[in-house]
């Protein structure tokens, strides 16, 4: 094993390490990060000028980040204009937080054929 290799290894399992030492270990499945007790990171990225995935489920408290892979800007903004990302530039994120009762279904207003929801449930 070459010892940039080594580095490698021992860097991973120093990462793994501490983040068992906290107890607030992460890890991802379908693009969920529960990193958090009791609350997801949701991921959907922004690619072809579509949000992907274009649904999504959470839970009050969850954090929903959009990251764009397109050269256009874009933003994730509620339809009745309740909560929005801002202006989101190429290789950038914005996140929010979910909130109970908050408006589910979201476009950009730079393209407002790009849709998405986010389902709350408590």
């Amino acid at each position: 094993m070459s010892r940039r290799n080594r580095r490698s290894v021992l860097a991973g399992g120093v990462a793994a390490f501490a983040a068992a030492l906290s107890g607030r270990a992460a890890f991802s499945h379908n693009g969920i990060d529960h990193s958090k007790e009791g609350a997801a990171h949701h991921t959907v990225t922004i690619e072809r000028f579509k949000f992907v995935p274009a649904a999504i489920e959470a839970k009050p408290g969850d954090t929903v980040t959009w990251t764009n892979a397109d050269i256009a800007p874009h933003t994730a903004t509620a339809a009745d204009a309740s909560w929005d990302t801002g202006t989101i530039r190429k290789g950038e994120a914005k996140s929010i937080t979910v909130s109970a009762g908050m408006a589910p279904d979201y476009f950009c207003r730079f393209h407002p054929a790009m849709k998405g929801t986010i389902g709350v449930h408590a």
